[in-house]
C-alpha cells in the first residue's frame, strides 16, 4: 500500500467512480477510491480468471 498512496493521482477516474490500479509482475488489479488523503480499496481481482470461477 505504501506504494499506492503517493501515485493514486496517476490512475484516472473510471465511468463508475473508481481507478484501477495493475500490480506490476503480478496478474491483479486494485480498484480503489480516495476520499480526499485516505485510498479506500474496494477490491483486488484476478485478471486472468472469469468472473464467475
Amino acid at each position: 500500500m505504501e506504494h499506492l498512496t503517493p501515485i493514486t493521482a496517476h490512475y484516472r477516474i473510471q465511468e463508475n467512480g473508481f481507478r484501477y490500479a495493475p500490480v506490476a509482475k503480478f496478474p491483479y488489479r486494485i480498484v480503489f477510491e480516495v476520499d480526499e488523503d485516505i485510498v479506500v480499496v474496494c477490491n483486488i481481482y484476478h485478471t486472468n480468471r472469469r468472473p464467475f470461477e
